[in-house]
């Protein structure tokens, strides 16, 4: 399958280590990044938790200068990353360890940005605009979700707006992904699950996006396929399963990465930026995907049943009668799967009011994605609504 525009592009420009224990290579490799200056940023928990701690004993065993900066907030803004850019230049910061989930990695991977690019990253917001390419980036997950560690894009929130945006670039990827099973160990259950969740649908968004190819819907396929089977056990505190969940992550993230997101993605921040606005109760990130993925999926069906249907050996669905209904099957199972899981099938707010509502379809309808179907102004509301539970 080419892309459906018929072009074609792809890049994975991060090396990647997965063993046991790579973190204790992080001196080596800082070292090998010609490094004398190595500003760690992580966020509390992490920090408190202790998990860090070989990568940074490394970093001092090469005999390298050590900055650390523990105090790096969920969903970092772009002030944020600003103020802390400011540390890392006066540190004389030449390499960045960005150590966490999500917010942990994007904020590192963004002071690494700022600190060549005068230390705001506001002029850069967008894909391919900044002037200088990042400090080296020694990327350092600590759950498996996000795939920040291999992704071109650093995802930041604008406190002036209260929107999600971020910079994105070929060189903005970090230079070294370490994935470390021993990492993600003591994840707790709900942090697990709403970062599976996310991978979950980097590999499946990839696979449905308009941009997919034959490259992609390779990487995204095998992506789909461990996550399926790894997450139930690793959420019960399977060590295997959760250690293979952080390398499925990243893969996950290597396809969406060359793909873009779909519909589910973009309803996310929008759903986000409308708590924000209206002062609803915040829901996590992978978990507004859980409440999202049902009603998307069906939205999705008469447009993606070739797609679709090719999934069902996938998720254990013995591959006869038509493609409609096969398709129709692989939906309902993977809404089930995620059930069985515990993920939300809607989100907590209930009925809010229609401004609100046009608040999601807005922000939805402002920032297009490369779906399989394009959802109309009264479509997007009938969503929104199914996703409350009102619908």
């Amino acid at each position: 399958m080419a892309a459906a525009d018929g072009a074609l592009t792809f890049a994975a420009p991060t090396e990647v280590l997965f063993r046991t224990g790579a973190s204790e290579r992080a001196g080596d490799l800082a070292r090998g990044l010609q490094a004398s200056r190595v500003f760690a940023v992580t966020d509390p928990g992490v920090a408190q938790a202790g998990i860090l701690e070989p990568a940074l004993a490394s970093i001092r065993r090469a005999g390298l200068a050590l900055e650390l900066y523990d105090s790096a907030p969920g969903d970092p803004t772009l002030a944020d990353v600003q103020e802390i850019t400011r540390l890392a230049v006066d540190f004389g910061a030449d390499c960045v360890i960005a150590a966490g989930g999500g917010s942990g990695l994007c904020a590192g991977k963004g002071v690494a940005l700022a600190a060549t690019n005068g230390g705001d990253l506001r002029p850069f917001v967008g894909r391919g605009r900044y002037k200088s390419p990042p400090l080296p980036v020694i990327a350092i997950p600590t759950t498996a979700g996000s795939g920040s560690e291999v992704s071109r894009h650093t995802t930041l929130s604008d406190e002036r707006t209260l929107k999600k945006t971020g910079v994105d670039g070929y060189t903005n990827a970090p230079r070294f992904a370490v994935l470390d099973p021993d990492l993600v160990q003591t994840v707790p259950r709900p942090q697990a699950l709403a970062s599976g969740i996310d991978a979950f649908l980097h590999a499946l968004e990839a696979y449905l996006s308009t941009r997919a190819s034959s490259l992609t819907d390779a990487i995204a396929l095998e992506a789909f396929a461990q996550i399926w089977q790894l997450l139930p056990p690793a959420l019960e505190g399977d060590r295997a399963a959760r250690g293979s969940m952080l390398f499925a992550s990243s893969v996950a993230n290597i396809a969406c990465g060359n793909t873009g997101l779909t519909l589910i993605h973009g309803m996310n921040g929008a759903v986000t930026y409308c708590y924000r606005l209206r002062g609803h109760q915040p829901v996590p990130y992978g978990m507004i995907h859980g409440a999202l993925m049902g009603p998307v999926l069906r939205f999705f069906l008469s447009a993606a049943v070739p797609r679709l249907s090719r999934l069902a050996p996938l998720v254990g669905i013995a591959v006869q009668g038509s493609e409609t209904r096969l398709a129709e099957a692989v939906v309902e199972a993977i809404v089930d799967w995620a059930r069985a899981l515990e993920a939300p099938d809607r989100l907590p707010w209930g009925r809010i009011p229609d401004e609100d509502v046009d608040v999601i379809v807005d922000e939805t309808l402002a920032r297009p994605r490369p779906s399989p179907r394009h959802a109309t102004r009264d479509e997007l509301r009938k969503i929104v609504l199914e996703t409350l539970g009102v619908g």
